[in-house]
């Protein structure tokens, strides 16, 4: 559920699980940073109807980007598993039932009636590996080598767009602040280029308007001044 729920928001692994780093830059989502609200009205995490919340609200704290106490807002889904509000319900309700709970422990606290552990980023990657593995190449076109704690990052970066989702959404979302974030669009995804071969064909000609009668001294200034600037485009 903590892996299925952070794919909304496209987390790093060190923003949901502990990780072996010492120190590190990034600071793990805690229990308090996460808001609930039905129909723009804030639900306490002890609500009854705390269920029936239509968004869910994450508060990033410190970030690679510099960037201090980032919101960012995901809606309710209709399927019944991937939901990024009812994921991080059950994350919530599951660390409250332990005993001397406080609203400060991260998300990735683990109780099991007897002991308290981290969920590690380790435990996280073994499960992503485990789901590649069952699926398959033949199914994903890649195998469980090909994968990483990242993975999850770069794939909620794909899932959005591919749903046509607008690039600053994509960007606003998975708080990156640069094109940095291209590096995840996986173009050999078979899906990538989907429809875009039917789509050149609504326009598959067209007129240039001329701003002043063409000539063929025109014709040759233009190409030398257009090779000249991708030759000086592509240096750069």
């Amino acid at each position: 559920i903590l892996l299925s729920s952070a794919v909304f928001f496209c987390m790093r692994s060190c923003e949901y699980t502990k990780t072996s780093q010492k120190e590190q830059k990034t600071r793990t989502i805690r229990v308090k940073d996460i808001t609930f609200r039905l129909n723009g009205r804030i639900l306490p995490h002890d609500h009854p109807r705390i269920n029936e919340a239509t968004t869910v609200t994450i508060l990033f704290g410190l970030q690679k980007c510099e960037i201090l106490d980032e919101p960012v807002t995901q809606y309710r889904t209709e399927d019944p598993e991937l939901c990024p509000v009812r994921g991080w319900t059950k994350v919530i309700q599951r660390i409250r039932s332990y005993p001397g709970f406080k609203d400060d422990w991260p998300v990735y606290t683990y109780y099991d009636g007897k002991n308290f552990s981290d969920l590690s980023s380790s435990e996280i990657l073994q499960d992503i590996r485990r789901i590649v593995d069952i699926m398959g190449p033949d199914v994903l076109g890649f195998t469980s080598a090909d994968v990483g704690t990242h993975s999850n990052r770069g794939g909620g970066a794909m899932m959005m767009y591919l749903a046509k989702t607008p690039i600053v959404t994509i960007m606003m979302i998975g708080r990156w602040h640069s094109s940095a974030f291209l590096i995840y669009i996986e173009k050999q995804c078979l899906q990538f280029s989907q429809g875009v071969s039917q789509a050149m064909l609504k326009y598959n000609t067209f007129y240039n308007v001329p701003v002043k009668p063409w000539t063929s001294t025109d014709s040759e200034a233009h190409s030398r001044s257009a090779n000249t600037f991708l030759s000086q485009y592509l240096q750069q």
